[in-house]
């Protein structure tokens, strides 16, 4: 069994909480709620579209706020 006070399981459910705030923040602000493509080919085309707007957007900020 696994010891939840090691070192390594700490940062696993910290790198876990991330990405799910991660996923949260696609679904809310970039309204990736429901694929439209509905085979694996689709819904990874999906995914890898909303994380690249959740870059970009992120980028473009940080960009606008140094002007």
């Amino acid at each position: 069994m696994w010891d939840e006070r090691q070192a390594w399981f700490k940062r696993g459910s910290k790198w876990h909480n991330g990405v799910e705030g991660r996923i949260s923040v696609l679904k809310r602000c970039y309204e990736l709620n429901r694929c439209c493509d509905h085979d694996e080919d689709g819904f990874e085309k999906w995914i890898g579209w909303g994380v690249i707007v959740a870059n970009l957007m992120t980028i473009s900020r940080k960009v606008a706020a140094r002007a």
